[in-house]
């Protein structure tokens, strides 16, 4: 017998005179529910998103020397095609966030893991540059347009107090992707130089159709059928959480505590990410990611030809990178202690700061020692501030638009981050200190950013952060 209150679907119009009551009814319950191996495979289901966006963008920086080679590319045909990921991810971001926004979260993150999964497998099979810039464009478009719905997503489906501790598990799950890759590279490399990063990206795509079908067992948001009119489809869905919830902690759902919210009016479209109340927010966020990406990416995909120009070889720096990334193992699950008991600005900010120091020591050290150390200092503060943001940006936007602002914000800032790819792999190409002062100033602007535009939102309810 369940204890949970719920309403037979043919009495809910008797029940609510308004959408406002019935949002509260269904915000409560959602907010009482225990973290049980239910949520669990929700947040490694959906979350395995941002395993494949590390996993894809740290591939790229893995394989980028040998693909060079292989196709004899110049710094300006390196730089155009890992700008074809992020061109990719601009549109991804837009058209996949605001689709979810109007069609459903499930319906687009499967569609989006499939182009994931399609993407690489294509990098890999593709015989001449043309192929895989296009091949790289389709990967882009979907992880992008992937982890945007799913950070809207983890935030609609789970509780306010362990909202930032399901991002720790999802980003320490996805640091490994680094590792993995680096561990997988440096094994490829060395058994088949010529052909090895090929398989790299053939694993990849084998993950993202596993993943797919396990993806297919987590429900649609509740609060995305109210959002769209639907209150029958939205109690179902939520009895249907319960029920397995339960199942899974294998105890009675304590009683929900009744909530007051606020019904906000509706703004016209997407248009309301720039009208007075949300126009800030969208700025400051967009703002902040662009930096973000611009540090994350910038190191992540130019350290090792940064150590290649420093006479490291190849092999020797992906080993040197695997030591350090084990850095962003720790950073990422380090999210899931302190998420929700400091503020994610704060959190933001202070990593910001860190990585800008230990990025600039690192463009001056010469020692293995020193490359292995000031690396994993920027990696394991970059997963943590990494991790804040990506729960961040599912929280600051009101469930009629979650999707469509976290989703533009991610497009800006991969399509911007373009400029900054080109600029770290043309206008400095061959000034290895020179790139990551670059990187450590765009996170001092990060810090910036953030720390004095902020919204606070740790333990509110998304319907208070964002009515």
């Amino acid at each position: 017998m369940l204890s949970m209150g719920s309403i037979p679907n043919s009495d809910l119009k008797s029940k609510w005179k308004n959408q406002a009551e019935l949002t509260q009814e269904v915000v409560a319950r959602l907010e009482r529910l225990p973290f049980s191996s239910f949520q669990l495979l929700v947040v490694l289901a959906a979350g395995f998103s941002a395993f494949f966006d590390y996993y894809d963008f740290s591939t790229m920086s893995f394989t980028i020397a040998p693909v060079q080679q292989a196709f004899g590319l110049s710094s300006f045909g390196v730089s155009l095609l890992l700008s074809m990921t992020f061109i990719g991810a601009f549109f991804g971001g837009i058209i996949a966030g605001r689709l979810a926004d109007l069609f459903g979260r499930r319906r687009w993150f499967l569609i989006t893991l499939l182009m994931v999964a399609l993407g690489s497998l294509l990098t890999g099979l593709s015989t001449n540059y043309y192929e895989m810039v296009a091949s790289r464009f389709i990967t882009g478009f979907g992880v992008t347009g992937d982890y945007a719905v799913v950070e809207a997503y983890i935030s609609e489906l789970l509780p306010s107090r362990v909202r930032a501790k399901a991002m720790g598990i999802i980003v320490g799950v996805a640091s490994s992707a680094f590792l993995f890759t680096a561990l997988m590279g440096v094994y490829l490399l060395r058994v088949l130089p010529l052909s090895g990063w090929r398989y790299i990206f053939f694993i990849g795509s084998a993950i993202a159709i596993a993943v797919w079908f396990v993806r297919r067992l987590v429900p649609e948001s509740p609060r995305f059928y109210l959002d769209r009119g639907m209150p029958e489809e939205a109690m179902q869905t939520l009895e249907e959480i319960e029920r397995k919830t339960q199942k899974g902690a294998g105890r009675e759902l304590p009683q929900p505590t009744p909530i007051s919210l606020t019904q906000s009016a509706r703004g016209a479209g997407i248009g309301e990410l720039f009208g007075s109340k949300y126009r800030w927010r969208t700025i400051h966020s967009a703002l902040a990611y662009v930096f973000d990406s611009m540090g994350f990416y910038g190191f992540v995909t130019f350290l090792p030809l940064i150590l290649v120009a420093r006479h490291f070889t190849i092999v020797n720096s992906l080993s040197y990178i695997a030591v350090a990334d084990i850095g962003t193992i720790i950073g990422g699950f380090g999210l899931f202690f302190v998420g929700d008991r400091i503020q994610r600005k704060d959190v933001m900010a202070l990593s910001g700061l860190i990585i800008a120091a230990s990025t600039f020591i690192l463009a001056y050290a010469v020692s293995p020692v020193f490359v292995m150390l000031f690396g994993f200092i920027s990696s394991f503060f970059d997963q943590l501030s990494y991790g804040a943001l990506s729960i961040y940006l599912g929280e600051i936007f009101p469930t009629r638009l979650r999707t469509s602002g976290a989703g533009l914000t991610n497009a800006l800032a991969r399509l911007v981050s373009v400029a900054g790819i080109f600029y770290l792999g043309v206008a400095l190409a061959g000034k290895p200190s020179l790139q990551l002062v670059f990187i450590a100033s765009s996170w001092l602007v990060f810090s910036a950013i953030i720390g004095l535009g902020g919204v606070r939102v740790n333990k509110r309810m998304l319907e208070e952060v964002s009515p």
